[in-house]
């Protein structure tokens, strides 16, 4: 299972990064072209991804637990807007959730006992590039607030704590609609109710689909 999604994040980053550098040749769209808009005021972006567990072996409740390393059930829902009309700059939220099943390390058998649902509340900014044409790489950030539980497993109720992400992208776009595919790097640590550590670090490929909403310019 490693080597099969080490295979696919390299392969998504090696993709991703390609294509960032291609993009970087070309030149920035003539001035005053207006054969391809760009509305801008507000982009709405839903996308699925693929993490992977920065640290599967933790310990929780006084025992060794092992997680799966590759998440399930990886979502994100982002919403942004530019500093001003033509920008390169945006600012906004994301939403992050996954979860990941685990179990005593010292169980015997491949099932998992528990499963840990985590989410991510961040503020994110963006910075993109090549204005004006359909291929935009981007780079990011956000910072908020993580939180994690497990349904009555050794995580002791609602376990919070510190969420950071960085973000490498490209976007390719029409007027409307769009889809972008980016690289996360995520590093969050929460603290349940006993103050058993969990950390929710993890990192790899995002493919989405994006809507634009505005006046065309």
């Amino acid at each position: 299972m490693r080597p099969k999604y080490s295979l696919i994040s390299r392969s998504a980053l090696a993709l991703l990064l390609t294509c960032m550098a291609w993009s970087a040749i070309g030149e920035e769209a003539p001035a005053g072209r207006s054969d391809f808009k760009q509305p801008d005021r507000f982009t709405l972006s839903i996308k699925g991804g693929s993490l992977r567990l920065l640290d599967n072996e933790q310990t929780i409740a006084g025992t060794s637990r092992k997680f799966r390393t590759s998440a399930e059930k990886v979502y994100a829902i982002e919403g942004e807007g530019r500093f001003e009309p033509g920008g390169n700059l945006s600012i906004g939220g994301e939403i992050i959730q996954f979860s990941s099943p685990f179990k005593r390390a010292n169980a015997t058998g491949n099932d998992f006992e528990d499963r840990m649902w985590a989410y991510l509340f961040l503020i994110r900014s963006n910075y993109y590039f090549r204005l004006g044409t359909p291929w935009q790489p981007y780079v990011g950030a956000g910072v908020g607030f993580a939180r994690a539980h497990d349904w009555g497993g050794p995580i002791e109720g609602l376990a919070e704590g510190t969420g950071l992400q960085g973000v490498i992208g490209m976007q390719w776009r029409t007027e409307r609609i769009g889809a972008r595919l980016e690289y996360k790097y995520i590093r969050a640590r929460v603290t349940d109710d006993k103050d058993d550590n969990v950390n929710l670090s993890s990192h790899g490929p995002f493919l989405g689909v994006s809507f634009y909403f505005g006046p065309s310019r």
